[in-house]
């Protein structure tokens, strides 16, 4: 179940949107500074200014406050992404900038699958693969629409390139926390693996074959 429709079992619609988006905000920023594995509900409750409990209103773990972050993250990537669907070489491009444009979406997209979805509640669960089905399908509308695919054909063609670009959101992880220490050599071998080619070759493969 999202934040949202929990919220509107508590709180006055009104009240609740403003009450998400503000969780949200300050979920945004204390994982950008203290990072994923860190991160603690308690922390959050403390930096919004509510009570522990009652953020657990709005979301029960914080792997389902994730889940809505990437969701939401998701959403802004497909809008900017649509209107250049119809060239490959302009779709491969914007969806590198896009990615990068929300500094949580990639590190959010590599754990979705591994370690989000698997810790959803049942109705959590349901409720996130829906809405990725949602976006999903706004993806292949355009490539129907700019491209004249049948549906089903466009409905593959945006599968592989999520999966594409997942598979090279990894590459995109953060550097761990005694990165610095590491020897010279080893710290070499992170510079070898590279979010940006990794994607644009599997998207021109993908694309060619479309």
């Amino acid at each position: 179940m999202s934040l949202m429709e929990n919220s509107k079992r508590a709180f006055d619609c009104a009240e609740n949107t403003a009450e998400v988006a503000d969780i949200l905000r300050v979920a945004r920023d204390l994982i950008e500074r203290v990072g994923f594995s860190r991160f603690s509900m308690g922390e959050l409750a403390q930096n919004v200014d509510m009570a522990k409990g009652a953020i657990y209103i709005f979301a029960e773990t914080k792997e389902e406050l994730f889940a809505e972050l990437y969701l939401e993250a998701l959403k802004n990537f497909i809008s900017l992404v649509l209107p250049h669907a119809a060239m490959d070489t302009a779709l491969t491009a914007e969806m590198l900038i896009a990615g990068k444009a929300d500094p949580l979406f990639l590190p959010l997209m590599a754990r979705f699958t591994t370690t989000i979805e698997p810790t959803l509640p049942r109705e959590g669960l349901i409720e996130t693969k829906r809405q990725v089905a949602d976006q999903m399908e706004r993806f292949a509308a355009r490539l129907v629409k700019t491209r004249g695919l049948e549906h089903r054909r466009a409905v593959e063609l945006a599968q592989a390139l999520f999966v594409a670009l997942q598979g090279a959101s990894h590459l995109a992880a953060e550097r761990p926390e005694h990165f610095d220490s590491l020897p010279d050599d080893v710290k070499d071998l992170y510079s070898l693996t590279d979010f940006d080619d990794a994607f644009a070759r599997v998207a021109r493969l993908i694309l060619r074959g479309a």
